[in-house]
This record gives structure tokens, C-alpha cells and sequence, in this order.
């Protein structure tokens, strides 16, 4: 089996605080558990409930007169393919914003989306979220697509892939699908950490003390993958200390490591707790 090292690609650049003296069990005793989300909406408190679809949204992939959200999002993708292990990082100077929804405010933005969550509601007709994803970077020299999936069907895999077949067409071959997962994947993976599909699926996962990948298989030129990431996985840390702070912050707010990408979405989103 392939092994990874516990502290591969951990940058220095991005944390106020040493990531080894973090308290990684402490932390997942004290969070939130799986069983008690509910997605909703709008959240009320947008700071501490970041794992909320749309507050996701906008902490990600909504640009304000005041915010802009493209370097916060590339240091998680960043972070997210370093833990896959595949050599690739997006440069948040070359992604082009027009893509992404553009708002005076963020209340203009969440009413907005409160909108189409009623017409979905009254209408029983979901709208294709293959076509439309939650956040879209399209750079010169890929695409990536990022989906927070607050529920989990056993149509998933027809789901992400449908997603990923429309990123491949449009960046041609050089793009990126990216699932965090809040529920449990409901097939064979979903005990697993982190699972990446591209010409063969395979997982990483901790075996006894060893971090391993399932499959010996070199992903560090490969393009078009597909990278799921489980959330709630109490062996995240094992596999990649940063990913599991970055999970930590979406799922309550927190930034232990005082990361400065981090400290900009709260600083973006605490504007405005309530509305």
C-alpha cells in the first residue's frame, strides 16, 4: 500500500498556531454530532452554523461589495487536494469571479435563496443540482465544482458523477468535483474519510497506525477526479491535521488554528448573525 505521512502538506502560512499541539480528540468529543443536524433555509446564527447549505454558500462562493470570497475558497479546495494527494493547486488569481453570484449584501442574497427554496417547496419540484453546484471555480487551468451535501441519498453516486461528466466537458478534462459530506456516504465507502474517483476509486483511511491509501495507485498527475470527504470522521486528523481543522471550522464556527482564511470568513459573515 501506498502510505502518506500524518503531516504531509501542512503550510505554515495559513496558521497562527503549531496544528501538533492542537487537541484533534478534544475537539470531536465537543462538536456537534451527526445525528443532530438539520438542514434548514436560513440559519439564524450564520457564524455558528456554517455546516448550514446556505451559509455555506456565503462564506464560499458569494462575492460582496465588502467580501470576496475566491482565496478563502482555494486555501479549502488547496487543503482538500493536498489531503487527496494529488498535485494540483488552485492560485486564486486566476480565477475568474464571474461565475459567481454577485450580491449587494448578504441579506439580498440569502432572501434570495430563501425565494427558490419556497418555490421549491410549494412547487415539489426540485431544481437539477447536477447542473447548478454550489460553488463553480473556473481558472486558466481548471475547473473545480464544490458541493456541500447536507443529506445523502442512495442516488448520490448518479448525482456526483452526472456533476462531475458536466465539469469535465467544460473545463476539457481539467476539473475537479469536490463533495463534503455532513451524512454518512450510503455504499460501501461510507466508512471512509476521504474517497477519491477518477479512472479507479479508491479511499484513504487509517489501517491501525498507518494512513493508506486502498489502491497503489499515483494520483499526483491525475485530472478529473472526483474527492468525497466525510465531514464527521473522527480519523480525519490522522490522514490530514489542516482538512480536519477546515471540517472543525464548517461544522461549528470554531478556528482553533486561528487560520487566517478562516478569521476572513467570520469577519465576512459576523456583519450580520441575525436577520
Amino acid at each position: 500500500m501506498q502510505q502518506i505521512t500524518l503531516d504531509q502538506f501542512i503550510p505554515t502560512n495559513e496558521w497562527k498556531v503549531d496544528l501538533n499541539t492542537i487537541d484533534y480528540e478534544g475537539l470531536l468529543k465537543n462538536r456537534i454530532s451527526r445525528d443532530f443536524i438539520s438542514p434548514s433555509d436560513i440559519p439564524q446564527e450564520l457564524c455558528r452554523l456554517l455546516y448550514k447549505d446556505i451559509c455555506f454558500k456565503s462564506a464560499f462562493g458569494v462575492v460582496r461589495p465588502t467580501y470576496n470570497p475566491v482565496k478563502n475558497i482555494c486555501a479549502l479546495l488547496n487543503t482538500v487536494l493536498r489531503a487527496a494527494g494529488i498535485n494540483f493547486q488552485l492560485n486564486p488569481d486566476d480565477i475568474d469571479v464571474s461565475p459567481l453570484p454577485t450580491y449587494s449584501s448578504l441579506v439580498a442574497y440569502t432572501q434570495h435563496q430563501k425565494k427558490l427554496f419556497e418555490e421549491e417547496i410549494h412547487t415539489n419540484v426540485l431544481r437539477s443540482r447536477t447542473s447548478i453546484p454550489d460553488i463553480q471555480l473556473v481558472s486558466k487551468n481548471a475547473v473545480a465544482v464544490t458541493e456541500i451535501q447536507t443529506t445523502v441519498s442512495t442516488d448520490l453516486w448518479d448525482r456526483i458523477f452526472a456533476n462531475q461528466s458536466a465539469v469535465h466537458s467544460i473545463s476539457q478534462g481539467k476539473g475537479y468535483s469536490i463533495w463534503l459530506l455532513l451524512r454518512e456516504f450510503p455504499e460501501e465507502y461510507r466508512n471512509t474519510p476521504i474517497t477519491i474517483s477518477g479512472y479507479h476509486t479508491s479511499t484513504i483511511k487509517v489501517i491501525g497506525d498507518n494512513v493508506s491509501y486502498t489502491e497503489p495507485v499515483d494520483r499526483s498527475g491525475q485530472i478529473g477526479n472526483v474527492i468525497t470527504v466525510d465531514l464527521f470522521h473522527p480519523d480525519l486528523y490522522k490522514i490530514s491535521k489542516e482538512l480536519a481543522l477546515w471540517a472543525h471550522f464548517i461544522l461549528t464556527g470554531d478556528n482553533p488554528g486561528k487560520n487566517i482564511y478562516m478569521d476572513d470568513i467570520l469577519a465576512g459573515l459576523a456583519k450580520l448573525d441575525k436577520y
